[in-house]
């Protein structure tokens, strides 16, 4: 998908694992126009790095939103809420990628929510 190949599809029930510095991507499949909410739970963190992105591409790779946040606000979202998480809107139905990477270095968990817009 979009040139890239993705290691998994992601849904409700599952999360996929990882260390950083890195990248990775994986598949969310949105039944309709939906919330994406990406969620990463970190550990064993040793250096916050300069930058952490999420790209979530609309079916097709027609368009695509970034997001990304700088090392200092990674780590105070997660001593606030023990949760890093980015969010976006896609209308699209069909499967799209979500890239993300990070300088920093710990282990993660990511884990996604799918949202239909009608519900919100």
């Amino acid at each position: 998908m979009c040139g890239r190949v993705a290691g998994c599809i992601l849904g409700e029930e599952g999360y996929s694992e990882g260390r950083f510095p890195g990248r990775s991507q994986f598949i969310v499949q949105v039944p309709e126009a939906s919330h994406i909410k990406v969620s990463f739970y970190l550990d064993e963190v040793t250096a916050a790095g300069e930058e952490t992105v999420v790209i979530f591409h609309e079916e097709g790779c027609r368009a695509r939103i970034r997001t990304a946040a700088d090392g200092r606000a990674v780590l105070d979202s997660m001593e606030k809420f023990s949760v890093f998480t980015r969010e976006a809107e896609l209308t699209g139905v069909g499967d799209h990628l979500i890239e993300f990477e990070s300088d920093m270095q710990a282990r993660y968990a990511v884990k996604v929510d799918v949202t239909p817009l009608r519900n919100r």
